[in-house]
C-alpha cells in the first residue's frame, strides 16, 4: 500500500468515530462525531463556524445544522472522509437515489462544497439515466425545480439532457408515464424550459443538412439549409454543373448522420470540395467550439460524424447539446484548430508551430486519442514515421520521444513503436557517448524510463537473434586453389551453403558434404 493510499484509508477510518474527535455535528435528532482538521480544511463554512465568525455552535462544541435532511448531512460528512457516499441511504426517509442526489447537491450548494456538488451531479446523472422512466426520476425533477435555487443550473442541465433524450416517450399522451405528465402540468417552469430547448433543437435541425447530388451516378455531398416550400441552388464540383433542388427532392436525397463515414468526409480531388469550404466560416454553423480565448463556429454534421466525442456531447444527454457550445479543457488552441481543420479537410496543414514537426505530429495524435478521431491518429502516426526517418539525428526527434512517452500522448502505442523502430536503426550512433551531437537524445533516454526499458528489451531481442544466427556460422576456405581467402556461411545436413570469398570475390554454392572438406577449424 502506498503512502497516499494509507493516508486515505486512515482518514476514512475516522468517519463517525469518536477517536481523536474534537467536534460534533448535529442535525435534528442525529449527532456525528467529527474532526476539525477534516471538515474545516474542506469547507469554508465549517472553518468560519469553528473560528466563531458566526453563531452556529452550542456551548458543547457542536455545530447544529437546521432545516437540512439528516441523510444528506450524513452523506456530506462521509464525503469529507472518503470522497464518496452511498446514494441509497439506510433510510430515515425512504427516497430513490435520484431524489437523494438532488438533496445532496442542494446541501453542497448551501455549504459551498464545490467537489461534493460535482460528485452529486455526476451521481444524479447516472441515476437519472438508469431510472428515467420511474416515478423516482419524476419526483427528482419536482424536488430540483421547487426546492433548489436558480443558480443550480448544473443539476438542471443534467435533468434536461435525460428528458430531451426520452421526450417522445415521456410526453406521449397515450404512453405509460402518467406521473411524469402530471408533474409537467404542475411544474410549468420545467415544462417551459423543455419547450424552449426542443424548439431550439428543431430550429437547428431544420437549418442544416447534408444532401447528395441529384445525379444518380454522382456521390458528391453538400451542406445546405432547405425548409419546406423552398429551393436550394448548389454547384456540384464532380459534375461541374449548377443545380436547383426542391424541398421534396431534398428529403429523398438527405443523408442520415450515421451514414457519414470517414470516407464520406474526405474532400474530393478539388481542394475546396465538399464541406471543406465551410471550415472557418459562419455559414450554417450550429455549434461553437471554445478553447481558452479562441472560438470556432462549426457544423455538427461534420464534427459529430468525425468524432464520437462530439457526437456524444451533442446527443442531448449533456449540457453541450443544450447550450450549443463545447468547451475543450487542457488543450492548446493551435492543436484544436488543427483537429477541426482535419475534420473538414483531412489534414492539419494550417498549423504553424514553433516546435519541431515531429513533436507536432505526436501532439496531434494525442488530441486525436482524446477526442476519439481514429483517422487523425493514423495520419499523425504516418507523418511522424516519415519525419522521424529523415530527422532522427535532431533534438526535435528526441523531444518527440519524450512527448510520446507521457501518460496521454500516445494512441495505442503506435507512436512509440514508430520512434523505437527508427532508434533501433540508428542505435549505434544515438547511444555513442562520444557523439556530442546526440547528447540531448541520451539525456531524454536517461530521464524517460519507459523508453529506455523498451530500447533495452529490443536490443536484447536483437542480440539473441544475432547470437542464434552466429551459432550456425562456420568459416570455409575458398575452393579456388590459387586463393587463400575464406567466407562465412551457415549450413546443416541436407542443405546447400552459399558464400562469397572476401579475398577474390568469387561467389560459391556447395552442398553440405562438399563444404565440410573446406571447413576451417
Amino acid at each position: 500500500m502506498s503512502a497516499k493510499e494509507s493516508l486515505i484509508e486512515g482518514v476514512s477510518a475516522l468517519f463517525n468515530s469518536k477517536r481523536f474527535s474534537d467536534l460534533a455535528v448535529r442535525c435534528g435528532d442525529y449527532d456525528w462525531p467529527a474532526h476539525k482538521s477534516v471538515l474545516c480544511t474542506q469547507s469554508e463554512y465549517f472553518a468560519k463556524a469553528c473560528e466563531g465568525e458566526f453563531k452556529v455552535r452550542s456551548t458543547n462544541n457542536t455545530i447544529e445544522l437546521h432545516d437540512d435532511d439528516p441523510d444528506a448531512v450524513e452523506a456530506m460528512l462521509r464525503f469529507f472522509y472518503t470522497l464518496d457516499y452511498s446514494d441509497l441511504p439506510k433510510s430515515r426517509d425512504s427516497v430513490c437515489s435520484a431524489v437523494f442526489n438532488v438533496r445532496v447537491f442542494t446541501l453542497a450548494e448551501k455549504y459551498l462544497l464545490v467537489h461534493l456538488r460535482e460528485h452529486a451531479a455526476a451521481k444524479f446523472a447516472a441515476a437519472a439515466d438508469r431510472s428515467w422512466g420511474s416515478d423516482g426520476f419524476t419526483d427528482a425533477i419536482t424536488e430540483a425545480y421547487t426546492t433548489t435555487a436558480d443558480y443550480e443550473a448544473q443539476l438542471k442541465r443534467g435533468i434536461m439532457g435525460v428528458v430531451l433524450t426520452h421526450a417522445k416517450d415521456l410526453f406521449d399522451m397515450d404512453g405509460e408515464y402518467h406521473h411524469f405528465r402530471e408533474m409537467a402540468r404542475h411544474v410549468p417552469i420545467f415544462t417551459a424550459e423543455v419547450a424552449e430547448l426542443l424548439s431550439q433543437r428543431l430550429d437547428r435541425e431544420s437549418r442544416m443538412a447534408v444532401y447528395r447530388c441529384q445525379k444518380p451516378s454522382c456521390d458528391t455531398m453538400f451542406m445546405a439549409k432547405l425548409a419546406e416550400g423552398q429551393y436550394v441552388t448548389y454547384f456540384c464540383d464532380e459534375c461541374a454543373v449548377m443545380r436547383t433542388m426542391s424541398y421534396k427532392e431534398g428529403e429523398r436525397l438527405k443523408v442520415p448522420l450515421q451514414e457519414l463515414t470517414a470516407q464520406d468526409r474526405k474532400p474530393k480531388s478539388k481542394e475546396n470540395a465538399g464541406e471543406s469550404e465551410f471550415f472557418g466560416k459562419d455559414d450554417f454553423s450550429d455549434l461553437v467550439v471554445r478553447c481558452e480565448d479562441r472560438t470556432w463556429k462549426v457544423h455538427r454534421l461534420v464534427v459529430c460524424s468525425g468524432s464520437p466525442f462530439f457526437a456524444k456531447a451533442c446527443d442531448g444527454r449533456f449540457k453541450e447539446a443544450i447550450d450549443g457550445c463545447v468547451t475543450l479543457h487542457d488543450d492548446h488552441p493551435e492543436l484544436v484548430d488543427g483537429m477541426l481543420n482535419f475534420l473538414y479537410k483531412s489534414n492539419y496543414n494550417n498549423i504553424k508551430s514553433d516546435d519541431c514537426s515531429a513533436v507536432l505530429h505526436v501532439r496531434m495524435a494525442g488530441i486525436a486519442k482524446k477526442y476519439l478521431i481514429e483517422d487523425l491518429a493514423s495520419v499523425a502516426s504516418a507523418l511522424l514515421a516519415e519525419k522521424a526517418k529523415t530527422h532522427w539525428d535532431t533534438n526535435g526527434f528526441a523531444d518527440a520521444i519524450s512527448e510520446a512517452y507521457t501518460d496521454t500522448a500516445d494512441s495505442g502505442g503506435r507512436l512509440r513503436q514508430v520512434l523505437l523502430d527508427v532508434v533501433m536503426d540508428h542505435a549505434k550512433e544515438l547511444f555513442d557517448s562520444k557523439a556530442d551531437k546526440h547528447n540531448h537524445f541520451r539525456e531524454v533516454a536517461s530521464k524517460t524510463p519507459g523508453f529506455a526499458t523498451a530500447i533495452v528489451q529490443l536490443l536484447l531481442e536483437k542480440q539473441a537473434e544475432t547470437q542464434a544466427e552466429s551459432k550456425y556460422l562456420s568459416t570455409y576456405a575458398c575452393p579456388r586453389q590459387i586463393c587463400s581467402g575464406s567466407f562465412q556461411s551457415s549450413c546443416t545436413a541436407g542443405e546447400r551453403l552459399n558464400g562469397t570469398c572476401g579475398q577474390c570475390g568469387q561467389a560459391w554454392e556447395m552442398d553440405f558434404d562438399t563444404g565440410q572438406s573446406y571447413k576451417v577449424a
